[in-house]
């Protein structure tokens, strides 16, 4: 996506983008960075198979994503008021290697049932209840509870075998560096 197209789709979606974030969040310049964050999220995937014009629905479920992510990272969910301890506290931001332990989980489970990872990506990153994805797929919303019980219950599992994988990736990596910091060193 051209820069001139980036400014065309803002100055088309701009306030479409905030009307939706403001209908979430309630708040102005809550709104406005979850605007920026949608934007910034077009700048970054670079959709060249669609015309500016005819990108409304991905704009809609963008910025309803994207503000329900901002509200359950940084609001008191019983109050809805805005949590200053949560959002000003340093270690909020994810790191790379959980995000990177995150995806690849998350594939697995893809791998694993494709079902359960529907219903877990509907639920915990879009934000929809278990009665809603329940009547979105036409299925129960037990049976959607249990089915993403058992999905965390794989992934908890999986975890567990993960970080040991992962700790003996880390140790040796730390060899290899120590190693190679010796021979530096005797250099």
């Amino acid at each position: 996506m051209t820069l001139e197209e980036h400014a065309q789709a803002y100055s088309i979606y701009y306030k479409y983008v905030f009307k939706v974030a403001n209908n979430v969040l309630h708040n102005y310049y809550d709104a406005e960075d979850v605007v920026h964050d949608v934007f910034l999220e077009l700048s970054k995937i670079g959709i060249e198979d669609y015309e500016i014009e005819e990108m409304k629905p991905w704009f809609l479920v963008v910025t309803r994503h994207t503000a329900l992510k901002y509200k359950n990272k940084f609001y008191n969910l019983d109050t809805c008021e805005f949590n200053e301890e949560i959002a000003l506290n340093p270690n909020r931001e994810d790191n790379t290697i959980t995000k990177m332990i995150t995806r690849e989980m998350f594939q697995q489970l893809n791998e694993h049932n494709p079902k359960w990872a529907k219903l877990l990506y509907y639920n915990k990153f879009c934000g929809y209840t278990c009665n809603e994805i329940g009547k979105k797929m036409g299925i129960s919303p037990i049976s959607v509870k249990v089915s993403i019980f058992r999905a965390k219950k794989y992934l908890n599992e999986r975890n567990e075998e993960y970080k040991k994988e992962f700790l003996d990736f880390y140790i040796i990596c730390i060899s290899m560096y120590a190693i190679e910091l010796t021979i530096f060193l005797r250099k």
